[in-house]
């Protein structure tokens, strides 16, 4: 089988990490103020039985309890940071795959995961913080992708990002770490590290992002 757990796994923490690098201003993004479900998202382990299942449905080879329970146990601590309507629209994206993708393509749930996002608006919470964290930025001599920025938050439940938004009061060199922290990025280990980008007129003590690494080697089916 081609698909694989890690892939799976690998695609939704890659997606959902904050590559809010700040530099130059956007002002794009698209609209704000959701009216969908950015509340917390039903059980990891729930998530991962039905995308386990539907892998089972195509390869009866692949164990649904084996699978969903290292599936909830790499995703336990980010899942509940995420919105309700984001994982909904991957799962429903999954389940319209027929086999041949579902078996055939490592890329597939990934392309789940771009769908989904695209479907949402930013929450006015995940405004909101973007902003803050620009009005942070801009003390400390740089600035932030406001569009990036907004394209990523939306992902996040209004909780995940209340905690985030304790971060933009701290220092220069605090602020985007606490960010990280906040919505728990650290388990994503090929995920640049955000960093502000000093402006002409100054310079920033943001820390250097890490050389990405690829994803170590598949699980044998």
């Amino acid at each position: 089988m081609k698909t694989t757990l890690h892939a799976i796994v690998a695609s939704v923490l890659s997606l959902a990490a904050l590559h809010c690098t700040a530099s130059t201003t956007g002002t794009g993004g698209g609209s704000s103020g959701s009216s969908g479900d950015t509340t917390t998202a039903a059980s990891a382990l729930e998530f991962c039985n039905s995308v386990c299942t539907r892998v089972n449905t195509c390869d009866q080879s692949e164990d649904v309890d084996t699978c969903s329970n290292q599936c909830s146990n790499a995703f336990a601590s980010i899942y509940p940071k995420l919105r309700g309507d984001f994982v909904a629209n991957v799962q429903k994206c999954w389940d319209r795959k027929d086999c041949k993708h579902v078996l055939g393509s490592t890329t597939v749930f990934s392309s789940c995961v771009a769908e989904a996002v695209e479907s949402i608006a930013p929450s006015a919470a995940g405004t909101s913080l973007c902003d803050d964290i620009d009005t942070s930025l801009k003390k400390c001599s740089s600035s932030l992708d406001r569009a990036n920025c907004l394209s990523i938050v939306k992902r996040y439940n209004d909780t995940a990002i209340g905690s985030a938004g304790k971060c933009v009061d701290k220092g220069c060199s605090d602020v985007m770490p606490c960010v990280r922290s906040a919505l728990d990025l650290s388990v994503i280990d090929d995920a640049p590290s955000p960093s502000p980008t000093p402006s002409p007129s100054g310079s920033s003590s943001g820390p250097t992002p890490p050389p990405s690494a690829p994803p170590g080697p598949a699980p044998s089916p």
